[in-house]
């Protein structure tokens, strides 16, 4: 396994901070990531294409969170937000 050079993913929206991001890989094997942020609102961002640098915009989740996240992969990936 050969790692990339790091690479921008940006920020979900103009002031907000990503905090707490978890990963997920989804059924094509592509990473997914999971962040709640400084808005208080849960984004998702997808990479677009196998084992390359081409991600998808972060997309908001809404905020229906009260603590912590908890993130699970498997075969019916599930986001659980308290």
């Amino acid at each position: 396994m050969e790692w990339s050079q790091w690479y921008a993913l940006g920020s979900p929206g103009t002031g907000i901070v990503a905090q707490s991001i978890n990963s997920s890989l989804n059924v094509f094997g592509r990473l997914e990531l999971f962040a709640k942020s400084s808005d208080r609102n849960m984004y998702r961002i997808e990479q677009t294409s196998d084992n390359g640098n081409t991600w998808s915009s972060w997309r908001s989740l809404g905020s229906p969170r009260l603590g912590d996240d908890i993130l699970g992969a498997d075969v019916a990936r599930y986001v659980i937000a308290m």
